[in-house]
């Protein structure tokens, strides 16, 4: 059945004026409300609406059809995020050489812990590329992003049973150099925070884990 009920009555239509759905969804099993206003309340929401449509429009420089111009816009930007994280890719791969080269030897383990450009999901390819190629090492990279401190902590298998290493269990107690919290499996975790400032004290503990 349909009822349209819940509301007070009118002598007539006309006292309603515009009226307007604003919203529908399920509130029971096989029960839905739609909700809607009316008279003043409904004219200040479409006036509301053409005003943003407008200053839509001017942002888009007055384009004669305003939805093709979005969604071309939104391809651009689709395309050009793809970009981004392919360039972000490249970089994290030449970088490996770098760390590589940088990295210290501390009882028999590759270790190395630096500050990187680089985003969070390239941080994980390059940690996942250098466990692959390297069985001893022990990795521990930082980066900033919008004033926050990202830990990203690396573990080579082997050393999680020669040398009980726990990237989880680490990153967690270099977190607190950075006002944050973390965790995650014994061969790659992470860890976020709000102190970036923390991050060179955090890198410079991470070698007393191999000590």
């Amino acid at each position: 059945s349909v009822e349209l009920c819940g509301g007070i009555h009118v002598q007539n239509t006309s006292t309603i004026g515009n009226f307007k759905i604003v919203s529908e969804g399920s509130v029971a099993s096989g029960v839905r409300r739609v909700e809607a206003i009316t008279s003043i309340k409904a004219d200040e929401f479409l006036n509301t609406q053409l005003e943003q449509l407008e200053q839509i429009k001017v942002l888009l420089k007055h384009p004669k059809d305003v939805i093709k111009t979005i969604e071309d816009l939104v391809e651009q930007n689709t395309a050009l995020s793809k970009q981004l994280e392919a360039l972000q890719r490249e970089k994290a791969m030449g970088l490996s050489s770098e760390l590589v080269s940088d990295a210290k030897e501390v009882n028999g383990i590759k270790f190395i812990a630096k500050k990187v450009d680089l985003d969070n999901g390239s941080i994980k390819d390059l940690a996942f590329k250098l466990k692959a190629e390297h069985d001893n090492l022990f990795m521990v990279l930082a980066n900033e992003e919008s004033g926050k401190a990202t830990l990203s902590v690396a573990v080579s298998d082997k050393l999680i049973a020669s040398h009980k290493l726990h990237a989880g269990n680490i990153v967690k107690a270099l977190a607190k150099e950075i006002d944050g919290g973390g965790g995650g499996q014994p061969s790659f975790a992470t860890a976020g925070g709000k102190s970036p400032q923390g991050i060179a004290k955090a890198l410079e503990l991470a070698s007393s884990f191999i000590a």
